[in-house]
């Protein structure tokens, strides 16, 4: 699927890569807003590992073997407990970083289920790895609430992380890049009825009517 708009957030997690040293961003926004879409498009100017993880609403033990399943795919002599929490599998990727660049991202990060102690572990390792980690780390999710707390002066993370970036709703200009080829009437209805939801948008087929597509 071609990739539109979200110039200014897209310029931000390049110029993000191209930082020296530990750095990351936290980015939020409503679901189909295009979060992970813009994540993974991103990735492309990431020179280095790419480790995404969807976090699950289940488990410590869950999300760490998903996430380790992740790591073993890319990194296929890691050794890794099948045993291992969560944290212990964000260690081995902290010591990984040291020699390799790594891209973490850590999508739906507030559906984790012990998401206070694990903010506590990123910051004391942030701190511990700052001047000498090669990783980038994306924290991402639709929990719009829980989210921005990330950023209140009350928790471990606030501070630690460069970027902050929350997405909206496309306007009608960035809106009419998916249907760039009708007319200038059917653009006013494709926005008035569908918006500027992006996974919504993505779906229309411009080969057919406006009435077809509604």
């Amino acid at each position: 699927m071609v990739f539109f708009g979200r110039i200014k957030e897209l310029d931000a997690l390049k110029n993000m890569y191209l930082d020296k040293g530990l750095t990351g961003a936290i980015i939020y926004g409503r679901r189909r807003f295009g979060k992970s879409t813009l994540i993974k498009e991103s990735s492309k100017y990431f020179d280095g590992l790419f480790i995404y993880f969807q976090c699950l609403k289940a488990l410590d033990i869950v999300n760490a073997q998903g996430l380790s399943m992740v790591i073993k795919d890319k990194i296929p002599d890691a050794f890794l407990s099948q045993n291992a929490s969560f944290t212990e599998v964000l260690d081995f990727l902290f010591l990984k970083s040291l020699s390799l660049p790594i891209l973490l991202v850590l999508d739906e990060y507030s559906y984790l289920n012990n998401r206070e102690y694990i903010d506590s572990f990123l910051q004391s390792r942030i701190d511990q790895y700052k001047d000498t980690s090669k990783m980038k780390i994306i924290l991402s999710g639709s929990c719009v609430d829980i989210m921005d707390h990330l950023l209140d002066m009350n928790n471990p993370l606030h501070g630690r992380f460069k970027y902050k970036i929350k997405l909206e709703a496309f306007n009608y200009y960035e809106a009419s890049n998916f249907y760039k080829n009708v007319s200038l009437e059917d653009k006013v209805k494709y926005y008035a009825v569908f918006g500027g939801v992006p996974y919504y948008l993505s779906m229309l087929d411009t080969n057919k009517s406006f009435e077809d597509n509604v």
